[in-house]
């Protein structure tokens, strides 16, 4: 460790300087001669939160997103804007995205982007949120809700618009929280989403995923 008064003389010689407003405490030695170190000090990084606003029926991809003014159109596009405002989040940096009107996620299998930080996916009432038509066929690959990373659902309606009477959300390995709030509706009487921890290709291998309802 360094004395102060020994980082007062060395930051005048110009051989230490601030990080972050703060001098180096520690010495790296990285060689068998004890006069050959670098200086470095361990900068905690801090959390970024940041909140995006998708409208897929009046929003742009062009906005910024960070508004219900400036809401995004797609999901793709959300999930662009809150990995590249968490790129320099530390650990404990989480993402919220809030839905406005009903977000319909096609008649096909839809997978969410990826994104390093939980994510949180909300709607600005109970009555907006996903609307899921999916396809028909094989429930695995036509009528799937695929993550790519740690996500909840809640304070919104999540809506199986669908003529088959089951569909699927696999979380792939990620945690999956379906929240408090959730107001999930359906088109007919006893159609549901069937919620998978795993994966939907038999046999694959993923890593344990917590599934909290």
């Amino acid at each position: 460790n360094y004395t102060a008064d020994q980082k007062g003389s060395l930051a005048q010689q110009e051989l230490i300087v601030p990080v972050n407003g703060m001098f180096p405490t520690y010495r790296y030695i990285h060689d068998l001669n004890e006069d050959d170190f670098v200086d470095y000090t361990i900068v905690e990084i801090p959390p970024v939160e940041v909140t995006v606003y998708v409208d897929n029926e009046n929003g742009a991809d062009t906005n910024g997103g960070l508004t219900e003014a400036t809401a995004v159109k797609t999901f793709e596009q959300a999930y662009a804007l809150v990995n590249a405002a968490l790129a320099e989040g530390g650990n404990g940096s989480s993402a919220t995205i809030v839905v406005l009107g009903m977000y319909e996620l096609g008649a096909a299998t839809y997978h969410f982007p990826a994104c390093e930080f939980p994510v949180t996916i909300t709607a600005k009432t109970t009555e907006e949120g996903i609307s899921f038509t999916g396809g028909t066929g094989d429930a695995h690959v036509n009528r799937a809700i695929h993550l790519s990373g740690d996500t909840t659902f809640q304070n919104m309606k999540l809506h199986v618009n669908n003529s088959e009477s089951y569909n699927y959300i696999f979380a792939n390995g990620h945690k999956l929280v379906l929240g408090t709030g959730l107001n999930t509706t359906v088109t007919k009487t006893n159609y549901y989403f069937t919620v998978s921890g795993g994966s939907a290709l038999y046999g694959e291998k993923v890593d344990s995923g917590d599934v909290t309802i």
